[in-house]
Parts: C-alpha cells; structure tokens; sequence
C-alpha cells in the first residue's frame, strides 16, 4: 500500500513539472510575440546646422517600408508594408515643430539589437518645373541658402521616385539596441540631413548654379552634378530614431 502511494505521488509531482514547463513554455512564447504599435514620422535633422542654409519644410511619398529586426530571444521578425498602398503624400517641418506619423506597424515586444528599415519613394508630389516627360518627385525639401550679400534665395531639392533609403536604426541615446516593450507606444522617426548632404557643395558652386524664376532648383533634370551629391549623402546620413 505505501508502494503505491509512493509511485501515485511520484506520478502526480511528475505530472504538475510537466505542466508548469508546459505553461512556461506558452506564457513565454505569447510574451515575445505581442505586439507594440510603433508610429512612423519624418522630420529634417537639427543638428550640425549651416550658417548659409536653412531647411524648414518637406513632402514625402512612400512605396514601400521594408523592415528587418533581429532580438535577443525570440525569432527574428521581418514585414513589408503591403503592396500598392501608398503612405501619403506626407507635409513635414524641421524641429522644433513636432513630426506628423504617416504611418502605423506592430511589431513583436523584445530587446532589438539590430533594426534595419528600408523606404522606396513612389511618385505623387508637384514638380516646381512643369515638364510631362520627368516622373513627379517622391521627396522633396525647401529652404534658404543666404548669399554672401546677405539675400535670402529659396533651395528646393526634389528627389525622384523609386530611390530608395537604407537605415539602422538607433535610440534616443545613439544605441542600436532597443527595448520594445508592451503597454507603451514608439515612435520611430525618419531623419533627412540636408545640413550633412550640402557639406560639400562650396558657396561658389551655389551661387553659379542655374536658378528656375529665382529658386535654386536641384533635381536630377536641373542642376544635375549637384543632386548627385546631395542624394548619395542624403541616402548616407538617413537615420531611424526609435523612441518611446
């Protein structure tokens, strides 16, 4: 009779690890999979600021999102934003107005570290220069470049559609691990630096530069050698700062 009560509690002690493992196991995969609801926003960069360059304003239209996360535990997670659906056309201001979210994704809670997000352009915003053969821009930034006169001319950027930006992403700190956790809401948001982007281009290329009814107009049809410089550093200073 003990035998058997032994063997009884033996099974029943068995039979509860069992199910507690079998629980911990559930309780965590539902914890790494929750989602968190991460709103998507553009701004200009503040930071490194020209003495002869102001940028104040922009419009966007996005293709397609791309995004490639890899966590410390549970499995890596990946998404494309669904196809043919367009995120604006999109109006944003540089700091210290705040950033409009153009767009919503859910991501899976965890500790993130590495995020790599990718943005196509698509086609949607008005061209300064009216001209039916040019696909309309996809991005496009306003300014002032200051002459050495002190006058004041307005800069207008416009980068074509399809070009495509590539960004790790980084906290408010500049680290590139970051916690998603639920019960909270982020923000991860879009930076151009046109500050970084023009760095190169010296005062006299601007002020020889052709102008379009007193803009200086740069695109890939209109001062040509400047807006491939603009547009390869522009794609290499894009930056995604995830807050929360």
């Amino acid at each position: 009779m003990v035998r058997t009560k032994r063997i009884w509690f033996l099974r029943s002690v068995r039979i509860i690890v069992l199910a507690g493992i079998t629980l911990l196991q559930f309780s965590c995969k539902d914890e790494s999979t929750l989602p968190v609801r991460i709103s998507l926003s553009v701004n200009i960069a503040d930071r490194l600021k020209s003495d002869n360059l102001l940028f104040e304003n922009g419009e966007i239209v996005i293709g397609e999102v791309q995004f490639d996360g890899k966590r410390e535990t549970g499995k890596d997670y990946s998404f494309y934003s669904e196809p043919d659906k367009i995120l604006g056309p999109q109006v944003f201001y540089a700091p210290p107005a705040a950033s409009a979210a153009i767009a919503f994704f859910d991501l899976p809670q965890g500790i993130y570290t590495w995020m790599n997000w990718k943005f196509q352009l698509s086609e949607g915003l008005a061209e300064l220069e009216e001209d039916d053969d040019t696909e309309t821009p996809g991005l496009i930034l306003n300014g002032y470049y200051t002459g050495v006169n002190g006058e004041k001319v307005p800069v207008r950027l416009e980068i074509d559609p399809f070009e495509a930006f590539e960004c790790k992403a980084v906290n408010a700190g500049g680290n590139r691990t970051i916690d998603i956790i639920s019960d909270k809401k982020y923000t991860a948001e879009l930076c151009f630096d046109p500050y970084f982007a023009f760095r190169p281009v010296s005062s006299n290329t601007i002020e020889g530069a052709d102008y379009i009814n007193g803009v200086l107009l740069i695109s890939s049809g209109w001062n040509v050698d400047i807006y491939e410089v603009i547009l390869y550093r522009l794609q290499q200073s894009a930056r995604i700062v995830v807050s929360g």
